[in-house]
């Protein structure tokens, strides 16, 4: 079998340009500067830790441990994701619409997929995904993946996000009928906040080893400058501050500056959840909320302009 291949392009859409660009010309131009082929959320996010004094020892580490999330067509297309250990869908065969399981599960399986599908014990999983058959492609257009010739630095700036006001305009605070929604003032909640149910959090990574994730729910400030609300869900980012250390020690010099609690986006959203059951289930609960006493020993300084310093009044 190996002989067979001797000299053969093992992955010919890394060469999309020559070999895509005849056929799917106008995917190719825009797809080489999106996120899954650049991966550049990734990379800047890591560079946001080091600094810029450390960016080109950034680039080495990055390139060395995380550029392999990177996707060529064909990783979609026709076989598995590399990060997932690779290997043909269905022989040569080239899917349009690939299995998802194989493809986007394979990626972001540890965390979206076991949401999405319920995959958490003791928990549903999304009511848009069990009820109504949705999957990824149902909220992330092609733009999602192909890009759309842009180049934002990570997936809150690419132009083309899905948001639940696409579907749902009405839950915005002041322009339905449903009370709750209209008690927030616009701007204080997100969806998420309310409809969402647990999540994992991630601690410890070290270039990739010794990574630990346990299931949470955690209300904070929110991180993101685009996300127009005071409160998010937040999920804990695996970053430590010896985390290139097997790389090359003392490179994060910027770790305080970045917090390790994040606003996060859920994707096992229910109607009803244990927190919008009741006014009391968050008014009357303070641990739903990230407080002081909750950060993780090691977090960044940053981190405590995520917490939620006072607690909302209750009932």
């Amino acid at each position: 079998m190996a002989a067979a291949h001797v000299g053969v392009n093992a992955s010919p859409s890394s060469l999309a340009e020559q070999n895509c660009t005849p056929c799917h010309g106008d995917v190719v131009a825009t797809y080489s500067t999106s996120l899954h082929a650049t991966v550049r959320g990734i990379e800047n996010g890591l560079c946001s830790l080091t600094g810029e004094a450390n960016r080109g020892k950034a680039k080495e580490a990055f390139d060395k441990y995380c550029f392999k999330c990177h996707a060529t067509c064909g990783t979609c297309h026709v076989s598995k994701p590399e990060a997932a250990n690779g290997g043909l869908i269905q022989g040569h065969k080239f899917f349009g619409t690939p299995d998802q399981d194989s493809t986007c599960n394979a990626c972001h399986g540890g965390r979206v997929a076991n949401e999405l599908k319920g995959g958490i014990e003791g928990f549903p999983g999304d009511v848009h995904y069990e009820k109504l058959g949705f999957d990824c492609l149902t909220c992330h257009d092609g733009k999602s993946f192909h890009g759309d010739g842009s180049e934002p630095a990570n997936r809150y700036e690419a132009p083309n996000k899905p948001s639940c006001l696409n579907c749902h305009p009405d839950a915005e605070s002041g322009k339905g009928t449903v009370e709750a929604h209209n008690a927030h003032p616009e701007g204080t909640v997100d969806c998420y906040v309310c409809h969402a149910t647990v999540n994992k959090s991630c601690y410890n990574c070290h270039v990739g080893e010794g990574a630990q994730s346990k299931v949470d729910f955690k209300i904070g400030l929110n991180t993101r400058a685009d996300w127009p609300y005071k409160y998010s869900v937040v999920r804990h980012m695996p970053a430590v501050s010896t985390m290139l250390d097997p790389f090359e020690p003392g490179l994060m010099d910027d770790y305080d500056t970045v917090p390790n609690w994040k606003t996060t986006m859920a994707h096992n959203i229910q109607r009803i959840t244990p927190r919008n059951k009741t006014c009391k289930s968050c008014h009357n609960n303070s641990k739903v909320f990230l407080t002081e006493d909750r950060l993780v020993p090691g977090d960044s300084k940053a981190s405590e302009n995520v917490v939620v310093q006072q607690l909302p009044p209750k009932f």
